[in-house]
């Protein structure tokens, strides 16, 4: 498909799914329950730090928590008890009653008011919380106490009021204190449509993201007057709110970053030391014929599981030689390049995508979850691996197509023409050239050796192992079974520092071998470690770009917002396949699959926790099915857009013709991504199906589909190969 097509087709689907967000109306009871929650922890906050300066015990337990009589009886939300009972007055707003529907707003606000609790409440020094709420269990000698909630609509703030008052056991001891928080409006929604708009039109990520980020801290700092006071108050928050205090000097951007350099400063050296060449020499000696060749590629491809671009540029120009005198196509190989590197990165708990992926959802899971931290992230994003339908049944394609001796479509043709007239490549393509293998070709080719790529690889495994197992060690609960002390040291590991203590081990071990055994130089080390860190300023500037975006989004609380126009029109059961079909296309449109989890996971987190309250599902299982589709929609759109990098990094390391690539791979990849949706996000979200039982269908429609479809390249007439 050519580009301008492309950006057309990306371009009028954008522009329509812009207009529905910013047309539709928000449900304002939605919106006011959330603005509880928010109000909700302004209060705490100012009712806690009164019993501190009072000097007051601060242990008790909430026996009972009530809210307002008169918000009960009638279900509106008044600014004053004077108000009248019209529904068109503006001092009022009436919320529905229909638990059948999801809309229960007693519930729905004494949930918002815990979360707050939950988030705000002190601990004793022990860890234990001296405020409890009902359904825990009161400390030894805490105080009975009842919490009265008292929510309003405050129609001059357009938002939410609400007064916590708080009775100990003593009636003298009454505390109070409230809270104002103001709606978002649809401008928030401004800077991601903004991005996606100019990322579809330009077909270029960072600006597309810098001018989405700059909106966002205009809009931001809307409450500077006069034009020039507004401009220099945007350039103070991007700059020192921002980027400064919310990603230089933030403890886990920064870990993260530090992990991709170290990573890729060991893929460098590995690299130049011969190591990972050795590595995929090993295996190529069981190439013998067209299939093993595949299957030896299919494997290496595998092996290079830590970074996409590596597994790219190593793999394509290791293979190439020996895939064309064993009559295997650049096509296919190019799609088995192609279709190892980002599926295998995305789903390696050690690659340079986990990072990335965990960075992008982690910080807004205590926007869901008050009782979450940054640090779950990792092991939210263990729990999204068996519903990553699109990377798994990708991986199992391949091998199965080699298997069942059956290839489909232009890919028939391709492999047709390769074995039976001896052409890798048709007569008249344009192959691409390799720009970029020779910075990773190894320094001296005949020395070669796998162990040093093995070893570091090694040491990159059971570094990151042995810090998760120590830092999550508060976290193990003895004597339970297997999985729940798993469970809980992962849920108390610090997953950003041993990911890079892992990186630190990789890079100094592969340095140290490279050193001892005079594969290279002091100098060649330091220069193959600069010259692979060059290669990733792109990535480090989408990374510090997609933060900002999150962190403007959370600013102008735009996941509230899409909660609120959503509420009425996606089945909470739907929204993973929505999700998956729109990171699908965003992603096949503008080509970066970074970009498009930039763009929707910082939303995603909230919005699916909350739709997820009136789901079967629950919150936190929608939540992670719901990042899941996102990130697989993402991969997808990258894996067979044509202006994708590794979809033209893997034509370039083949020298293959980019369209034939193209046009070769995207039936594979559309099939996929069609048994995805229909026998993976379907089933698992509607029908709470188990999400291996769906994979286990999919692999079989898979091979039904191949098998049934599909034709042996091995058994053509001539006529059919030219053809």
């Amino acid at each position: 498909m050519r580009p301008t097509i492309t950006t057309a087709l990306g371009a009028a689907t954008g522009l329509l799914f812009a207009l529905f967000l910013l047309l539709a109306p928000p449900d304002r009871e939605s919106i006011f329950v959330d603005g509880v929650e928010r109000s909700a922890t302004q209060a705490w906050e100012q009712l806690l730090d009164g019993e501190a300066a009072a000097g007051a015990p601060r242990e008790a337990h909430l026996a009972e928590v009530v809210i307002a009589p008169e918000f009960l009886a009638a279900h509106v939300v008044r600014a004053d008890a004077g108000a009248s009972a019209s529904e068109s007055s503006p001092s009022q707003l009436r919320l529905t009653h229909d638990p059948a529907a999801g809309r229960d707003p007693e519930r729905a606000i004494l949930h918002r008011v815990r979360q707050a609790l939950l988030g705000a409440r002190p601990s004793s020094p022990d860890g234990a919380p001296l405020l409890t709420w009902p359904d825990e269990p009161a400390r030894a000698g805490a105080r009975r106490a009842t919490l009265r909630i008292e929510p309003r609509f405050a129609p001059d703030l357009h938002g939410t009021e609400l007064r916590l008052e708080l009775l100990l056991e003593d009636p003298a001891e009454r505390r109070s204190a409230s809270g104002a928080h103001a709606w978002p409006r649809s401008s928030a929604l401004w800077p991601p449509l903004l991005a996606i708009a100019l990322a579809v039109l330009l077909r270029r990520t960072i600006p597309a993201l810098l001018a989405g980020v700059l909106l966002g801290s205009w809009l931001v700092s809307a409450g500077a007057a006069g034009l020039i006071e507004r401009g220099d108050a945007t350039l103070r928050w991007f700059g020192a709110e921002l980027l400064w205090q919310r990603v230089f000097l933030d403890q886990f951007r920064v870990e993260i970053l530090l992990f991709v350099v170290f990573l890729g400063m060991a893929v460098g050296v590995m690299s130049r030391a011969g190591g990972i060449h050795g590595m995929v020499a090993l295996l190529s000696r069981f190439a013998r014929g067209p299939r093993s060749t595949q299957l030896v590629s299919y494997l290496c491809g595998l092996l290079i599981f830590f970074d996409d671009y590596a597994n790219c540029i190593i793999l394509g120009n290791t293979m190439r030689p020996l895939a064309d005198r064993r009559g295997v196509s650049r096509e296919k190989l190019a799609y088995i390049v192609d279709s190892t590197a980002a599926p295998v990165a995305a789903i390696s708990i050690f690659s340079t995508w986990i990072a990335y992926e965990i960075s992008m959802f982690a910080p807004q899971l205590s926007q869901a979850n008050p009782l979450w931290t940054e640090a779950q992230g990792f092991e939210i994003f263990l729990r999204t691996i068996p519903y990553r339908f699109y990377c798994i049944f990708t991986l199992v394609f391949i091998p199965m197509t080699l298997l069942l001796r059956r290839e489909l479509g232009p890919m028939l043709r391709a492999e047709r023409r390769a074995r039976h007239l001896g052409q890798p490549i048709a007569v008249g393509a344009r192959p691409m050239v390799d720009l970029h293998g020779a910075q990773l070709d190894p320094a001296h080719p005949e020395l070669a050796r796998a162990r040093h790529a093995l070893l570091p690889l090694a040491a990159l495994i059971f570094a990151t192992l042995g810090m998760l197992l120590w830092s999550g060690r508060a976290g193990d609960v003895a004597g339970a079974d297997f999985s729940t002390r798993l469970r809980g040291i992962l849920n108390a590991a610090d997953s950003t520092h041993s990911i890079l203590m892992g990186s630190i081990a990789c890079f100094g071990l592969a340095a140290l071998l490279a050193l001892a055994e005079r594969r290279l130089t002091l100098r060649e080390g330091a220069l193959a470690a600069s010259r692979s860190v060059r290669s990733l300023v792109f990535a480090f500037a989408i990374l510090i770009l997609a933060w900002s975006i999150g962190a403007v989004c959370e600013e102008l609380e735009t996941a509230s917002y899409l909660v609120a126009i959503s509420r009425d029109w996606i089945v909470p059961e739907l929204l993973p396949a929505v999700l998956f079909g729109t990171a699908c296309l965003i992603s096949f449109a503008i080509g970066s699959s970074w970009s498009t989890m930039a763009i929707l996971l910082p939303n995603v987190v909230v919005l699916a926790w909350m739709l997820g309250e009136r789901s079967a599902l629950g919150p936190e299982g929608l939540l992670v099915l719901s990042i899941g589709a996102v990130l697989e929609g993402s991969i997808f759109g990258d894996h067979c857009s044509p202006i994708s990098d590794t979809t033209v990094l893997s034509s370039v390391a083949t020298a293959s013709d980019h369209l034939a690539h193209v046009k070769t791979q995207a039936p594979y990849a559309i099939l996929v991504m069609v048994v995805t949706l229909v026998l993976g996000y379907l089933p698992v979200a509607c029908l709470g199906l188990s999400p291996w039982l769906c994979t286990g269908a999919g692999i079989l429609a898979l091979g039904g589909i191949l098998f049934s479809l599909g034709a042996d390249p091995a058994d053509p007439t001539p006529e059919e190969a030219r053809a």
